[in-house]
Order: structure tokens, then C-alpha cells, then sequence
């Protein structure tokens, strides 16, 4: 994800980058498309804001505080179900191999375009990212990031 985020012109070391990156992961990481349209609508609303400028402090009054401890806790279990198979040493190998190959492929997808898309939100305005999903409501959290 840094990667694509240099080469889009994104500073990772910020904090505004790194809610989008986590947000990223949640997307990759989500198990049904209605979660990934939950996490894809919240991606949209980060990356818009971000395209207007708003700066953190602004950017924190918002829900993202809970949003970002939410993320953190479903991707963390969904991993550690995902990596219980590794168990078992020699199974464990060839499922954890291939489930990092796996998880790795679609996080690079996503960051891909997603940074693309953002890349292109800057230069042309933030308006052109509403053209294909629609901005997340505040308290949707989608699919595995319910209150705790």
C-alpha cells in the first residue's frame, strides 16, 4: 500500500493516510460484498475529505476515532481465524502461504486503484469520487464493526 501511496503522490506517514490505509485493509480484508460496500463508502468519504484538505483535527470529529478501533479489532479477528489453520505445521505452511498470497493480492488490488482513484480525485476535484460510490452515513459501520 505505501507503494502505490508514493507513487499517487500520498505521504503514508500521516495520519490521514494511514486512516485510509486501515480503512484499505479493512476493504481487502472484508468477507461479504455488503461489508465491502459498507467499507468501500467509508474509503469514499475519507478520500474526500482528504481531497478537500481538512486537516486532522478536523478530520477527528468525526466518528473516525471509533471507526479506526473498530477496523482494528474485526481485522484482527478475522485474521487470526483466518491463520488458525497454521496450527498444524505442514498444513499450517501450505494455508498460510497461500493465504498470505491471497490476502496480499487483493490489498495490493484495492490500494492500487484506489490510490488511482484518489490520484485523479486531486487532480481533477473531489466531486469526480462521488461519480462511482456513494459517501458512507456517519454511524454505518457495516458488516463486523458493530458497537462494542
Amino acid at each position: 500500500m505505501g507503494e502505490y501511496a508514493t507513487y499517487c503522490g500520498f505521504d503514508i506517514s500521516r495520519q490521514e493516510e494511514r486512516l485510509f490505509a486501515l480503512h484499505l485493509l479493512g476493504f481487502a480484508s472484508s468477507p461479504s460484498d455488503a461489508a465491502k460496500t459498507v467499507a468501500m463508502s467509508q474509503l469514499v468519504k475519507i478520500a474526500k475529505q482528504v481531497a478537500q484538505k481538512k486537516t486532522w483535527k478536523e478530520l477527528e470529529k468525526h466518528v473516525f476515532v471509533q471507526i479506526v478501533q473498530r477496523i482494528a479489532k474485526a481485522l484482527a479477528i478475522r485474521l487470526t481465524k483466518a491463520k488458525l489453520a497454521q496450527a498444524l505445521p505442514v498444513a499450517g505452511a501450505a494455508i498460510g502461504g497461500g493465504f498470505n498470497a491471497y490476502y496480499t493480492s487483493k490489498v495490493c488490488d484495492a490500494a492500487y486503484f484506489l490510490y488511482r482513484e484518489r490520484f485523479l480525485a486531486r487532480k481533477y476535484g473531489a466531486d469526480i469520487i462521488e461519480e462511482t460510490v456513494e459517501e458512507a452515513p456517519a454511524e454505518d459501520f457495516g458488516e463486523g464493526y458493530e458497537n462494542s
